[in-house]
This record gives C-alpha cells, structure tokens and sequence, in this order.
C-alpha cells in the first residue's frame, strides 16, 4: 500500500479511536482499550468496495456497508446512517433511503469518505456526480456532500504536499454554509483550535465538525498529531469523528513516523 494512503487512513483510525474516549466524559478511564467506531468502520467497508471493484458504483459501496452491518461491526452510528441501513437491509432503493431532512446535515458521509479521494477527481464532473451519489447513500443532503467534498480536496490537497489548503478549498466549494464557516473561521483572529471549537461549534452537524477538522490539521504540522488531537477533544462535541476526519488530513501530510509510538502500540492491543 502506498505510504501516504496508510498514513491517511491509520491516523484517521487512531484519531477515531483516541477522540471516542473522551465523548461524554472528561477523562477516559485509566487502561482503557481503545476501540473505533462507525467512522473507521465504515471507512473500511468503502475500502472493501474500492478493493473489490476498483471504482465502486453506490450500490457496491451500500452492499458493503449491509455487510458489515449485519454482521454486527457497525458501532457508533448517526441517525441518518442507521435509518439507510435498516432501509437497505430490507430492500430499499439505494438512491433512496436515508434520510432527507435535518437529520441529514451530519458528518457521517464526510467520516467515510477518504478512500475515494485516492480514486476520484472532484474537478471531474462524472467523479463528483459519483462521489455525491455514495454520500447521498446515507446523507441525502447538500451541506453533508459539500463537507464531504471538503474533506476530498483536502486529502487531494494533501497527496501533492499543499499544507495550506484552506484557501484553495474556499475558492473551489460551491455557495453553502460549509463554505461559509470556513470563510469564517479562516478569518478569525489567531486562536487554538478548542477555543475555535468553542467559538463556531464542534457537534456532528456538518457546518460545524468539518471547518474545525480542517482547520485542525492545517495546524497539524506545527503542533503534531497528539497535540493536535488533544486541541481537538478540549473543544468538546463530536470529539470520534472530528478527531477521525483530521486525523486522515494530516497523516497524509506528516506520514506514518508522526503517529506516537504509545499509539502504534494501543492500536496493536485493540
């Protein structure tokens, strides 16, 4: 596997794992096992679509996630996620389920999505068409594609070493309010990352969890993982998946000799 993709998706992981224990508790309990969650899990099924067909159509990735849905390895899920699961396990139109209302303004398509910016050009318009139909196949949502797509150029941005991608990404978003947090959140005078959490927002609704990840591992390369990770959690909210999706950005950008050593071993006694 190239090493930037292993970076990518192995810091994404430990990031998952790392942010899960601090949600609703101020302090994990000491020896504590880490453990992930739907952002990693899902994350993995969409890598077994990718593996199995090189370029997964949406009804090869909603197969994968029904596999690993009803074998119990999903954990951690959305409300908008679990209503496409149960949906498609009885039947439903993959281009239909999920849901299409407030409940679809989440990160849980943006959590998934890394593997496919290894694949797919957003600046081509049959990629994109592509990518929004895998999101929509829990998220039926423009915000949640639009997070989503953030997420791709980043990662993208990544692979060619552009550490400062935040600009770059506002010029090529559509008009959404993904795009306009960023905006503004770029413009905010100099600030750690948990008081911008504070400050803008760091729950699950997508406006507020991708601007701070990306944000976060914009920081990355000066603060390194574990701080930044940390920066992440005192922020509060969706601590698994903002921790996650940061995570993936920067391991791309730092590679694998930037994951703590006391992380690599946790993860080998997950």
């Amino acid at each position: 596997m190239n090493e930037k993709i292993k970076a990518c998706l192995l810091t994404g992981a430990l990031g998952n794992a790392f942010g899960s224990r601090f949600e609703q508790m101020d302090l994990p309990t000491e020896g504590e096992r880490w453990h992930f969650t739907g952002d990693t899990q899902l994350t993995m099924a969409t890598c077994e679509a990718i593996l199995e067909h090189q370029r997964p159509q949406p009804k090869m990735v909603a197969v994968a996630f029904q596999r690993w849905y009803s074998q119990g390895q999903l954990s951690g899920l959305d409300a908008s996620t679990i209503k496409a699961l149960v949906e498609l396990m009885g039947g439903g139109d993959v281009a239909k389920v999920g849901a299409n209302d407030e409940l679809a303004a989440g990160n849980g398509a943006a959590m998934r999505i890394a593997p496919l910016a290894f694949l797919l050009d957003p600046k081509v318009e049959a990629d994109r068409d592509l990518f929004r139909n895998i999101c929509r196949i829990t998220h039926h949502n423009e915000e949640a594609y639009v997070g989503g797509l953030a997420v791709l150029y980043a990662i993208r941005f990544g692979q060619n070493d552009q550490q400062n991608f935040i600009s770059n990404i506002i010029r090529l978003l559509p008009e959404s309010r993904v795009r306009e947090r960023l905006v503004e959140i770029s413009q905010a005078p100099a600030m750690r990352i948990r008081d911008l959490g504070r400050k803008f927002g760091s729950s699950g609704f997508v406006v507020d969890s991708i601007p701070l990840a990306l944000i976060a591992a914009q920081q990355a390369p000066e603060l390194g993982i574990e701080n930044m990770m940390k920066e992440i959690v005192a922020a509060g909210g969706d601590a698994a998946t903002n921790c996650s999706i940061a995570g993936q950005i920067a391991g791309l950008q730092l590679g694998m000799e930037a994951i703590p050593a006391e992380w690599m071993e946790m993860l080998r006694k997950t």
